[in-house]
Order: structure tokens, then sequence, then C-alpha cells
């Protein structure tokens, strides 16, 4: 029923991206939703400043978005399944896939230690 969107399936349920996004269960029951924010993403971040809200397109939440698609790559480039720990971040002691997670920065262009 729509012109563009992107659909992710799971064991556990099916996320519908559109205009906004539905979460449907095993049983095809919507058991989360968003509706479109409309707005600019530039005009929310301003109005976020001020109210102290969490805006529309968080960093954090963008950077949740993507880690599926790096841990897919990663997966790809190894050739082989790999197994995440979403709690630690890590793919436990799978040293090759560990080291795919981030990269080698040049000194002194180096991430500090947190």
């Amino acid at each position: 029923g729509t012109d563009a969107g992107t659909v992710f399936y799971g064991t556990e349920g099916t996320l519908v991206v559109e205009d906004g996004w539905k979460v449907y269960g095993k049983k095809n029951e919507v058991i989360a939703s968003q509706e479109p924010s409309g707005g600019s993403h530039e005009g929310n971040f301003l109005a976020c400043i001020k109210s102290r809200e969490r805006p529309n397109a968080d960093v954090e939440i963008g950077r949740l978005s993507t880690t599926i698609c790096h841990l897919g790559n990663i997966s790809c480039r190894l050739g082989r399944d790999v197994h995440f720990d979403p709690k630690k971040e890590t793919f436990g002691d799978d040293k090759e896939a560990n080291a795919m997670l981030t990269k080698s920065y040049r000194s002194p262009y180096v991430l500090p230690k947190v």
C-alpha cells in the first residue's frame, strides 16, 4: 500500500519503515509504531536545543540503526557467520571480527580511550 519503504524481517517480528514506522509481532499485530514527525531535522534539532527534548534524528538512534549494517558487512567480509553480543558490543572471543569494529587511526589523530 505504499510507493516506497523498507522492511526488516526478524524472527520475533517485522519492522516496516515508510514515512513513520511500525513493528508487527508474530501474529501480524502492531506492537510499536511512530507516526511521521514532519518538518525538517534542522528545525527539530534547534527546537530541541531550547526544549532539551530528544531530537527526531538523535545521534544515538542513528548509531544503533547503522550497527546492523556494519555487522552485516563484517560477516560478509569474513565470509562466515558472526555472533555479536549487543550488551558488550563485541564478538566475544572472535579477534578477527572484533578487529573490524573500529579502524586504526593515524597519530596524533587517535580516539581517546573512554
